[in-house]
């Protein structure tokens, strides 16, 4: 049986083919007929590079816009393209529709996108031949109903997601109309008709359009193929490095974690000459975020402490540092990481890493939180909560103790921060809501606080005894309309 592998790039993302093609190779060495690769923009010399990394297999095939303006039927300029390098030159997505060629070629045929990582065999556990397409399919799919509706199909509007596409020559067999054709006919419709607001799923309708169409036989692939880093599986073996900022060469929480598409990378720079060009940009993730790519990826949790210390590490591609992550993998769930004991030999080991992270974006950008992080604003703000019950007044001495131990540890690391990265915070006044940081500054809980650091200064002269009988009262009179 004939199988081939469909992808497409110009020269943005020509490193990022090379990365799934040393994968594919590393797993599947001998179950690949072909590895073709429409392309516009990549030259000559990076093309020998890629094809020498499998030779005789992988097969380089033009794709430019003058190709693209042949295939569509509509109006190019009724395209929204982007103006920005996300998509790429933009009409090189739609090199896909040529998938249905390909399988009068071969047997079965597969789309890749060039942010896909192959983890394992993919004919193991991913890919079968029982079915017309597989995918990452779902179901009542917005962006479909439009073009099925004009073409009077009543059906279930299921889309198989982008990233991966597995066709097998069985679909050959529901119609003999051109079906390359057909998508395009069907993206001038999103386009023209449906007006469309930008190319993201206008690949992948098409697709879908044809399930109903002919009433193809599908399956959904996952959690084997086609599976999104935030995805609650942990089984892929095949991954989509989905989204702008979950990929590898931008974002180096992820390249942390996937240290599988740093090998391919690392391959493709050592034995096959290509150049370096992983320019991280450090785009961050929502703790929220974090929180599941962590928990899921490489079937094994790994901790949040960990990865924020070593996130901030320089030579972050370096062997050394990925073999450093491993050692903090675990196998217990991800509550049980949070633990003192694990916290202090984090803190201990990599006590002389840039410490920027524990700096929250928030301080950096907003003055209000930046006045509300002060000492004297915490504690201000303990008084006053812990002040509204008998229970209060007894642990209040034991919370504002704890306060200052614990300001005292943040100020440390925020001392030590400062004087590695004189960068990281900018003057108070530089922010776009500093009056309302000075406003805050007159809240009670800040002069409370204030008082309270200004009498224990001079605690053995009776101030904390002024401070209570006193200072609080009038405190309290001049500034409690100001919480």
């Amino acid at each position: 049986m004939s199988f081939a592998v469909l992808m497409a790039s110009d020269e943005n993302l020509d490193f990022a083919v090379a990365n799934v093609i040393v994968g594919l190779k590393r797993y599947n060495k001998k179950d690949i007929t072909k590895i073709i690769v429409m392309y516009d923009g990549i030259s000559e010399q990076i093309q020998r590079q890629i094809e020498s990394i499998w030779p005789g297999v992988v097969e380089f095939r033009y794709y430019g816009i003058q190709d693209f303006k042949k295939d569509y039927p509509g109006d190019i300029d009724k395209i929204p393209w982007p103006d920005n390098k996300r998509w790429g030159n933009g009409y090189i997505l739609y090199a896909k529709f040529y998938i249905f060629e390909l399988l009068k070629e071969f047997d079965s045929v597969l789309w890749l996108d060039s942010d896909m990582l192959v983890t394992r065999d993919i004919f193991d556990r991913a890919l079968s031949f029982d079915y017309d397409m597989g995918g990452a399919l779902c179901k009542n799919a917005y962006i479909t109903k439009p073009y099925l509706k004009s073409l009077g199909i009543k059906g279930e509007n299921i889309k198989p997601n982008g990233g991966l596409f597995h066709l097998n020559k069985s679909l050959l067999e529901k119609t003999q109309n051109n079906l390359t054709k057909e998508c395009f006919e069907n993206l001038r419709f999103i386009f023209e008709v449906q007006r469309h607001h930008d190319l993201c799923l206008s690949d992948e309708s098409p697709f879908g359009v044809l399930i109903d169409k002919y009433k193809l036989n599908t399956k959904h692939l996952i959690p084997f193929a086609n599976v999104n880093l935030v995805s609650s599986s942990a089984s892929s073996d095949i991954w989509h490095l989905a989204g702008f900022a979950n990929k590898p060469w931008r974002n180096k929480d992820v390249l942390f974690c996937l240290y599988e598409w740093m090998v391919n990378y690392k391959i493709c720079v050592n034995e096959f000459g290509f150049i370096d060009r992983l320019d991280l940009i450090d785009i961050d993730l929502q703790e929220s975020k974090m929180y599941k790519l962590l928990s899921y990826i490489n079937k094994e949790k790994l901790d949040l402490e960990a990865i924020k210390q070593l996130r901030a590490k320089p030579n972050i591609a370096q062997q050394k540092d990925l073999e450093e992550l491993r050692l903090f993998k675990a196998k217990r769930e991800f509550k049980e990481l949070q633990t003192i004991a694990l916290k202090k030999e984090l803190n201990k080991k990599y006590q002389n890493l840039n410490v920027n992270l524990s700096i929250s974006q928030d301080i950096k950008t907003n003055a209000v939180a930046r006045v509300k992080n002060q000492l004297s604003y915490k504690l201000g703000f303990a008084m006053i909560q812990n002040s509204k019950s008998l229970m209060g007044y007894i642990r209040l001495p034991f919370v504002l103790s704890y306060i200052y131990a614990l300001h005292k540890e943040e100020s440390a690391k925020f001392k030590l921060a400062t004087q590695q990265h004189k960068h990281i915070l900018s003057p108070l006044e530089s922010y776009a809501n500093y009056e309302d940081g000075l406003k805050c500054k007159e809240h009670l809980s800040y002069k409370l606080g204030q008082g309270f650091i200004k009498a224990y200064k001079y605690w053995y002269l009776g101030g904390l005894i002024k401070f209570v009988l006193i200072d609080i009262f009038l405190i309290k009179r001049k500034f409690k309309k100001r919480y």
